[in-house]
């Protein structure tokens, strides 16, 4: 691409997000699925409103906000605020997607900081850890502005900065460059085995209370652990209802994350501000507001 795409994302706290919204922070950018985002001013970046992304049930209805692929080499930059996930249960965010197939994963270490993967569009698939780069830095911490900072070339390189930092980013690298449109995101997960027919014990039998717990029948045989043709036809019907893709019967992690939330149970969302994405070298963090000062009015004391 040439030139720079800017926009600060932000926007009227508390109007949802839009198209047009957006439109007024800068670049043109596209909201897909805005139900469960709003304009927010809770955490700001140079005291302007962020966008507050929530999870939905499932990645397609989850908002997104979407920049057209910027060619074969690009650099992106985004201040993200990710709250502090439980580092023992499997939380994760899928925070960005890049192309069809491949998606920043982010989720809190052991020790509070932020812990970032590349994850294929299969959420049951095996996470792909980067190599840490001659020199990186640590981590920054969860809770708090980070600023993403991510660069295609021969590789995938990241950089994780705490907000406005200039040195001593984590970094890391992929051998293998994902390319395609890029969509900024909240959705939720936790990364835990998936069940399948035949199987049996008591992660089946969690599976099944929760399944009857949202009113789903599962016969005479209720909650008995084993993962039988009653318990297959419930989660298909659960994966019809709520939009998922493939309905297969199978709870893979995006299949339980939508039961998560179907069961009621909250989750943090995340705030996205000022993004810039450019077909060059890295960008760095995003300047202050110019202040401008108003006009001298002649026979006015200053």
């Amino acid at each position: 691409m040439s030139g720079v795409l800017r926009n600060t994302l932000t926007g009227p706290v508390g109007d949802p997000l839009s198209s047009s919204a957006l439109s007024r922070g800068g670049d043109p950018l596209t909201v897909l699925t805005p139900a469960r985002s709003r304009f927010d001013d809770t955490h700001t970046v140079h005291g302007l409103p962020s966008s507050r992304l929530g999870t939905g049930h499932h990645r397609g209805d989850t908002p997104r906000i979407r920049v057209p692929s910027p060619g074969s080499g690009w650099a992106l930059r985004a201040y993200l605020w990710l709250p502090t996930m439980p580092s023992g249960d499997g939380s994760r965010h899928w925070a960005l997607s890049i192309g069809d197939a491949d998606g920043l994963v982010l989720s809190t270490a052991t020790n509070g900081n932020v812990n970032a993967v590349l994850q294929e569009r299969d959420l049951a698939a095996e996470e792909r850890t980067g190599s840490v780069s001659s020199g990186s830095g640590r981590a920054p911490g969860t809770n708090g502005w980070i600023r993403l900072e991510l660069r295609r070339s021969a590789n995938l390189a990241l950089r994780l900065y705490r907000e406005h930092e200039t040195e001593r980013a984590l970094e890391l690298t992929w051998p293998s460059a994902p390319n395609g449109d890029l969509l900024l995101s909240g959705f939720r997960y936790r990364a835990r085995p998936t069940l399948y027919w035949g199987d049996q014990g008591a992660a089946v039998r969690d599976l099944q209370q929760e399944l009857l717990d949202l009113g789903y029948d599962l016969g005479v045989w209720g909650a008995d652990g084993d993962f039988g043709n009653a318990t297959r036809n419930a989660v298909m019907a659960f994966q019809d209802t709520h939009g998922l893709d493939p309905v297969d019967g199978v709870p893979g992690p995006e299949t339980r994350a939508a039961m998560d939330l179907a069961l009621g149970n909250e989750y943090p969302p995340l705030w996205w501000s000022h993004l810039a994405v450019s077909g060059g070298d890295w960008l760095g963090p995003a300047p202050a507001p110019e202040i401008r000062s108003a006009p001298l009015v002649p026979g006015l004391p200053l």
